[in-house]
């Protein structure tokens, strides 16, 4: 699923998720969406859980939202298979 990450007043981008049949870390529900692409050299990428709304990867995992500025924005479009239209410059 395309999902926009946008940062207001500022830019936005492009994210591609597919839902993952890996379990949550902590609610243990089969609702962990991994972000698709190369991912970080050290720790891969990046997994969220539209269920409790925790992030995961290879080294470590949050049950708060430590995964970045819209990280309400992209969980919302997760959660409703919706993706939002950008109001925001495409960032480079």
């Amino acid at each position: 699923m395309k999902v926009l990450n946008e940062y207001p007043n500022s830019h936005h981008y492009w994210r591609s998720y597919e839902k993952s049949d890996l379990y949550c870390p902590f609610c243990g529900k089969k609702e962990l969406w991994r972000e698709q692409g190369s991912g970080d050299y050290y720790v891969g990428n990046a997994s969220v859980c539209t269920e409790c709304g925790g992030t995961s990867n290879l080294d470590y995992c949050s049950a708060g939202s430590n995964y970045g500025a819209n990280y309400a924005g992209v969980l919302e479009q997760l959660r409703s298979g919706i993706t939002k239209k950008p109001t925001t410059k495409k960032g480079t």
